[in-house]
């Protein structure tokens, strides 16, 4: 069950783009699962966080856009590298979890593998699977741009959810856009402020005094990368993931690039250090949003997660010290 959670969330987070929608949409239906499955509460929550992280990595991802809008780079290569990182991540979490099963001795269930029911529920639930292979074939093909593909997204989900699925009613529309709304207009409250903050930043050239300052650290790009790997776990627990990626990543890239940093796979450094944070308070998104769905107390959650952001962190440093896993997939 745990491992299914982790899988359920890697393949929700290609369709939302978000990691408090993967934990909230996932966690709400596995959380329970799992506890009846005999994993402890706060374990069952921590491994529905962790996984809904998957939500920013595997693309298409929010972050992933903003920061190839901030650096100018390309939005289809963000979105092919995040491939490699993510089933580092997915590797690392399933040996966590099949360590967690054993020592916390949950049962099995008592229903056996069976492949026909994989294919039955894959065949029931095609239409949202299709979503996903709609989106990114549609983007990879150059068929229509990111930003069209979410308006692309948002028709066929309304027509899957109405008349597809019927799980979507005129009567609960108006309440689904006034919730899109406060979300869409929070994040743009925070990318406008983050974005005049950068402004002033520029203005007062303090990226020109910070870059000499990374550079003066050392003029080796792996160390170089490894300590703004660390700041950015720091940065992380009190800055929200779209802030840091407005902010920093226009001041770090210009620095590492004469170093010979790839754009993209400093791209995915930064978008994962940033996912991190996400599990760790007081800023931890992923970590209320679970807290919220299981009931848990956040103090207690805190002591739970704290494994699975090491195996986070395990991950994130295979990542930023092998670049050819962010850039397998990119040409």
């Amino acid at each position: 069950m745990g491992v299914a959670t982790v899988l359920a969330c890697s393949i929700f987070a290609a369709i939302s783009g978000s990691s408090p929608a993967t934990v909230a949409a996932i966690g709400a239906i596995m959380i329970p699962a799992m506890t009846s499955a005999g994993y402890k509460k706060e374990t069952a929550a921590s491994i529905s966080a962790t996984g809904g992280g998957l939500g920013i990595i595997i693309p298409p991802s929010i972050p992933m856009i903003l920061y190839a809008i901030s650096t100018d780079t390309s939005v289809k290569d963000m979105f092919l590298a995040g491939f490699g990182p993510a089933l580092v991540i997915i590797v690392f979490l399933i040996a966590l979890v099949g360590w967690i099963s054993k020592k916390e001795g949950v049962r099995t269930l008592n229903q056996g593998f069976s492949f026909r029911n994989v294919l039955r529920t894959g065949w029931s639930a095609k239409w949202s699977l299709l979503g996903p292979v709609l989106i990114l074939g549609g983007i990879y093909t150059g068929i229509f741009t990111p930003t069209e593909s979410a308006a692309i997204a948002v028709v066929y989900s309304f027509i899957v959810g109405m008349w597809i699925y019927r799980e979507l009613t005129w009567k609960k529309l108006p309440q689904v856009l006034i919730h899109s709304s406060i979300t869409a207009g929070t994040v743009l409250i925070i990318i406008c402020t983050a974005t005049a903050f950068a402004q002033l930043i520029t203005l007062y050239q303090i990226s020109n005094v910070f870059g000499e300052w990374i550079i003066g650290l050392s003029n080796n790009p792996t160390v170089l990368l490894l300590i703004i790997a660390l700041f950015l776990l720091i940065v992380g627990t009190f800055m929200e993931t779209v802030t840091i990626i407005i902010i920093l990543a226009p001041i770090l890239l210009p620095v590492l690039q004469p170093l010979g940093v790839d754009p993209v796979h400093f791209g995915m450094i930064m978008v994962i250090g940033a996912e991190i944070g996400m599990l760790t308070p007081p800023v931890g998104v992923n970590l209320f949003v679970a807290s919220s769905i299981s009931g848990l107390p956040i103090a207690k959650l805190d002591r739970a997660i704290i494994p699975f952001v090491l195996c986070m962190i395990a991950a994130y440093l295979v990542i930023v010290l092998l670049p050819q896993i962010s850039l397998l997939f990119v040409k």
